[in-house]
């Protein structure tokens, strides 16, 4: 027995010599994403306790300086599938974006539900967007489910965004298609909260595409649009306006100025065509 009790000290002794040996956050990233967010919180509360403007760029600087600590050494390839996401967060604020890729194919790899999904992927499209790889954004923006209707709105900002780029190098009909894809996923409302959410989500959508059509010179196929949103009782009463002013605006662009009439005044009057 005894030579089996030294045996298992040795055992024991040589397991908590190499933990000591690796940082803390190899071991669980939760525990160094805790820490960076505990500290970020604290010198948030300091900074509006001293009624002071914090300094955003050093606290960004220090929380930057503590991810890269956190993943030191660590190879994206050899993580545990159940700690991705934990790891991309990590990554992500140490900036490394080129990494969060492989961390979002090993963190699918735990089979993670439709919340855990959608924010890797969410995750996977911020760095794309980081990096300029428009591309791998558009097929992400194709391809991610919305678990919710509050995530359309994000989802839409970024397809928007994007759809702007496809226009220009594959025709407005392209941008307008990505869009319409997303608006194809979002979720039935089922309470009062998902119809403001879902209003605000459509409002999005009919706004980027009225403007991706405007920007193109397409005016009536932008008015269309328009009146399709206000004839849209999903839209709600509370984003008609938005869409009113954006319709409005639409109008006016490349509309002649109206004629002014001089009642009186000094001299001749030409009107505006002869001031130019």
């Amino acid at each position: 027995t005894e030579p089996f009790c030294i045996l298992e000290s040795m055992a024991l002794t040589t397991l908590l010599s190499l933990a000591l040996m690796l940082p803390i956050s190899v071991a669980d990233p939760d525990v160094a994403l805790k820490e960076i967010i505990d500290y970020r919180t604290s010198e948030i509360a300091k900074a509006r306790e001293a009624k002071t403007t914090i300094d955003a760029a050093a606290l960004n600087a220090k929380v930057k300086s503590m991810a890269l600590e956190a993943i030191k050494d660590v190879k994206p390839s050899e993580v545990q599938p159940a700690k991705g996401y934990s790891w991309m967060q990590l990554f992500m604020m140490a900036e490394k974006y080129e990494d969060i890729k492989a961390l979002c194919e090993k963190y699918m790899e735990s089979m993670p539900d439709a919340n855990g999904k959608y924010s890797a992927e969410f995750t996977c499209l911020q760095a794309f967007y980081q990096m300029g790889k428009t591309d791998d954004a558009v097929m992400t923006i194709k391809m991610i489910d919305l678990p919710g209707i509050n995530q359309a709105s994000t989802i839409l900002s970024y397809a928007g965004y994007y759809a702007d780029q496809i226009a220009a190098s594959q025709g407005v009909e392209a941008g307008v298609a990505l869009l319409d894809g997303v608006k194809a996923k979002i979720p039935a409302a089922t309470n009062d909260a998902d119809k403001t959410a879902l209003g605000r989500a459509l409002a999005s959508y009919y706004t980027a595409k009225a403007e991706l059509y405007s920007g193109a010179g397409k005016t009536d196929m932008a008015k269309q649009v328009l009146q399709a949103a206000m004839a849209d009782a999903n839209v709600g009463e509370a984003n008609l306006r938005g869409l009113k002013s954006l319709e409005t605006r639409i109008t006016m662009i490349g509309a002649p100025a109206p004629a002014v009439e001089s009642e009186r005044g000094y001299g001749s009057y030409p009107g505006l065509e002869g001031l130019k």
